[in-house]
Order: structure tokens, then C-alpha cells, then sequence
């Protein structure tokens, strides 16, 4: 597809299909990630890709008990218990169940900062880490895959260590679900840009 046209119709996915990645699909996705700009030239990003079908359901499970966490505990505004029990229903049909799941790690095993600017360095490579998300996300619509940034995953970073097993001073940013969608995603509109752009 054309750059704009890629950008202008991506949308999240939650729905997937239960066809296979395609091998030579998912390198070229993740190779478009390594593309992106990083901090110092020094791409801190780790990428743990989850093909074991054991494991994309425990992360499924993860999945669903963060958003139950998101919805009863963490939102100013709760959800009545029917929503809760029509999400827990959609989560049982399958609902974020992804061929492949992608945990983002920021990857601090080689430093490039003094440790007094150790927080700087990890700021860095978040922004560096969210580059690449982005570059993986662009270049998986480009190719007819489908994605869905689970930024939850954060509630859940140490139960998901014991699964994924992370190297030391590696930290989780996100985790992304890929497959093929079950239905066509339609992007949804955007504010104006004269409500989020200033000019000075």
C-alpha cells in the first residue's frame, strides 16, 4: 500500500482468524521494527515473539485478567456488571486470542548513560521501544495482518516474566497480539487537528 494510505487505514484488532503467520511475514514485520529511530543508534529493544499455544493461552487468561482489573478497579468510571460479563464472554469466544503475541522489552543489559542519568536512559529507550511498536504495527496492516497494542500488560509485567522469562534489566512496554482478522478493520475518526496542534 501506499505510506498514507497504510497510516489512514490501520485500526486495532481484536478478532483473529486462526491462520498461521507466515514465517517470511513475520521477519519482514519484525525487521520493520529494528527500522525505527532509536536513542544513542543503540536499539534497546528486545522482541519475544509467542508462537506455543500453551503459552498464548496463559497470556490470553493475562489478558483477560487485566482487563478485568482495567475495568472494576482502575477507571474512574466503572462498567455495570452486565458489560463485565458480556466482556468476559466475548474474552471465552475469543476475544484478543492471537496466532502470535509480542512482548516489547526495553533491553538495558548494555548501558550507554552514567547511572545518574539511568532514568534518561530508559525514557530513551521507551520512545525508541514505541518507535519500533509502531513500525511492527504499520508494516503488519501493510501485509494483511491484523494488530492490538495491549498496553494493560503492564498490570500484569511480573505474572508475565515467570511466562516469558525476560533476560535481567530488560522492562516490559507492551505486549502486541498479530494474526489475520476475522473481519475488515475500519478506522475509526480522529479529533481535528486544530483541537491537538499548536503553532507558535
Amino acid at each position: 500500500m501506499e505510506l498514507m494510505n497504510v497510516i489512514n487505514s490501520r485500526a486495532s484488532v481484536r478478532w483473529f482468524t486462526d491462520e498461521k503467520v507466515k514465517d517470511e511475514d513475520l521477519e519482514t514485520i519484525l525487521k520493520a521494527a529494528t527500522r525505527a529511530p532509536t536513542a544513542f543508534g543503540a536499539e534497546q529493544w528486545l522482541f519475544i515473539v509467542v508462537k506455543k499455544e500453551d503459552i498464548r493461552r496463559k497470556i490470553h487468561e493475562i489478558i483477560l485478567k487485566i482487563h478485568r482489573e482495567y475495568y472494576e478497579k482502575a477507571r474512574i468510571r466503572k462498567i455495570d456488571e452486565n458489560r463485565l460479563k458480556k466482556l468476559v464472554d466475548r474474552f471465552k469466544e475469543g476475544l484478543h486470542l492471537a496466532p502470535i503475541y509480542i512482548a516489547i522489552y526495553i533491553d538495558l543489559r548494555e548501558r550507554k548513560l552514567k547511572d545518574k542519568y539511568l532514568w534518561l536512559e530508559e525514557e530513551l529507550a521507551k520512545q525508541s521501544a514505541c518507535a519500533a511498536i509502531e513500525n511492527l504495527i504499520l508494516a503488519a496492516h501493510n501485509l494483511g495482518y491484523g494488530t492490538c497494542w495491549i498496553g494493560l500488560a503492564l498490570l500484569a509485567e511480573e505474572e508475565l516474566k515467570e511466562i516469558l522469562n525476560p533476560p535481567e534489566n530488560t522492562k516490559l512496554i507492551t505486549i502486541i497480539t498479530l494474526g489475520k482478522p476475522k473481519m475488515e478493520p475500519k478506522a475509526k475518526p480522529r479529533k481535528p487537528l486544530e483541537e491537538v496542534i499548536k503553532i507558535i
